[in-house]
């Protein structure tokens, strides 16, 4: 669960060496261990968005995707986040 495979074909004029399929594996809910933005707290619970432009997860949710929420709080220091990906608390609540 969580797990699936998809065939992605080439562009014209690229090059893969050897094989010419590559296995590409896509969590889609799971807890992982994703990078933080610094300085920031995170508690149990709270939502983590996806900020592309410094490629972090944070709590900001303006123009950003939510990617799940954190199953372990991080402290302020810490670079990495435990988050349960997929899982998703409406806001507000």
């Amino acid at each position: 669960m969580g797990h699936f495979s998809v065939e992605i074909s080439r562009p014209p004029g690229s090059v893969l060496s050897g094989n010419q399929h590559q296995d590409l594996e896509i969590l889609t809910e799971e807890v992982v261990e994703l990078p933080k933005a610094t300085p920031l707290a995170i508690d149990l619970g709270d939502r983590l968005f996806w900020n592309t432009g410094d490629g972090v997860l944070d709590k900001t949710a303006t123009a950003q995707v939510c990617v799940g929420v954190a199953v372990l709080p991080a402290a302020s220091a810490d670079t990495a986040v435990r988050v349960k990906l997929g899982a998703v608390i409406p806001a507000g609540t």
